[in-house]
C-alpha cells in the first residue's frame, strides 16, 4: 500500500542541509525539507519563523503541490487516513521525526518507530550533540513504548538507549525488523 512512499516524499518535500528547516531525516541521515519552500499550492506553514529563527515545523502536513507539480497524497492518498499518519509515515519509510531550534534551553526531541540506521544515528548524533533532548519510540498506532530524557546527549548515550530497548519486552520485534 505504501510501496515508494520514501522516495515520493524526497521527490515531493526535498532535501536539505539544515537540520533547522527539517522534520524528518531519511534512513540515509539526509534531511527532508520541511521548509515548506517546496509548496507551489498548499498549506505553507511548514515552518513558524519568529525573527528569522525557525521555533516550530508542523510534521504532519503531507498535502499540497510542489514546483513540480507533484502531490505525494495524490500518489498515496491513504497516507492521510491511517490512525495515525506521523507513525505511519515513519513506519513506511524508516524515517526519524526530529525537533531542533537554535536556543539550547528549547524543547528538542527525537521521535521513531523503527529503529535507526547507523547513517541516522550518525547524522542525528551530529545535531544533538550536547544539547538536551527527549527520545521517544512509538508504534504504528502510535503508542509510546519508550520515553527518556537526556539532559546531555551523545551517539554513546542514544545508542545505549536504542540497545536496551531491542532486549526489552514491552517493544513489539516488528519494530526491529526493516
Amino acid at each position: 500500500m505504501f510501496n515508494g512512499l520514501l522516495e515520493s516524499a524526497i521527490k515531493f518535500f526535498g532535501i536539505t542541509t539544515n537540520p533547522y528547516e527539517g522534520g524528518y531525516m531519511i534512513k540515509s541521515g539526509e534531511i527532508l525539507d520541511f521548509s515548506g519552500r517546496h509548496l507551489k499550492v498548499g498549506f505553507r506553514n511548514h515552518t513558524i519563523l519568529n525573527d528569522k529563527n525557525i521555533i516550530s515545523i508542523e510534521h504532519g502536513i503531507f498535502y499540497g503541490i510542489n514546483h513540480s507539480g507533484y502531490c505525494l497524497t495524490k500518489e498515496f492518498p491513504n497516507l492521510m487516513l491511517e490512525k495515525n499518519c506521523v507513525a505511519s509515515f515513519m513506519f513506511y519509510t524508516g524515517c526519524i521525526r526530529y525537533k531542533i531550534t537554535p536556543s539550547y534551553n528549547k524543547e528538542t526531541y527525537i521521535d521513531f518507530v523503527r529503529t535507526p540506521t547507523e547513517k541516522q544515528i550518525d547524522a542525528i548524533s551530529k545535531i544533538f550533540l550536547d544539547r538536551p533532548v527527549t527520545i521517544t519510540q512509538t508504534t504504528l498506532d502510535g503508542e509510546v513504548v519508550m520515553d527518556e530524557r537526556i539532559t546531555c546527549f551523545t551517539k554513546e548515550k542514544f545508542n545505549n538507549i536504542i540497545r536496551n530497548r531491542k532486549n526489552s519486552s514491552i517493544v513489539p520485534q516488528s519494530l526491529f525488523n526493516f
